[in-house]
């Protein structure tokens, strides 16, 4: 049976932190197999992938660490493993409050553009644009997202910890 020979989750968290800076440190035990670590982040109300990393699969002490990209006030991750099974391991979870200032987006109503900004600065955030039914349309890291294409209707964005409904006209 081949699949006995599949790594498994198995690992022990010995120790998670987060820096202000979106530093996510940990370590691990007991692990069966190089199986990779996900870093989710808690943002737009759901748990998101934030990065990625190699399990070493050993028996001793793995340390691992990932930068990730915070949003504004206070963030939340976990560690997450899926073996063969699908299951879901998952970690216990930390939190930090970033050094980011609060992402603002402008205009209310949209026609060509939607623009980022932090402290009357143009900025680059994470977003999800998704229409009315909930279909994704897109997704990027930028500080500002080409509607034009966009045909008149409501949308949602998700942007730093935020989510707003807007109108492209």
């Amino acid at each position: 049976n081949p699949v006995v020979l599949l790594p498994n989750s198995t690992f022990v968290l010995v120790s998670l932190a987060a820096s202000s800076a979106g530093t996510i440190t940990w370590s691990t035990k007991n692990e069966a197999g190089r199986l990779p670590f996900h870093v989710e982040q808690f943002k737009w109300g759901k748990w998101v992938d934030a990065g990625e990393i190699q399990g070493n699969g050993t028996d001793g002490i793995n340390q691992y660490r990932l930068d990730i990209t915070p949003h504004s006030g206070y963030n939340k991750v976990r560690i997450v493993q899926i073996d063969n099974s699908q299951k879901k391991r998952t970690s216990t979870e930390v939190g930090f409050n970033s050094l980011i200032s609060k992402v603002i987006k402008t205009p209310a109503k949209v026609k060509d553009f939607i623009y980022f900004s932090s402290n009357s600065k143009s900025v680059r955030t994470k977003y999800e644009l998704h229409d009315a039914f909930g279909n994704l349309i897109k997704r990027g890291f930028d500080n500002q997202i080409n509607c034009k294409e966009l045909l008149n209707g409501i949308y949602f964005i998700n942007f730093d910890n935020s989510s707003e409904k807007f109108i492209k006209y």
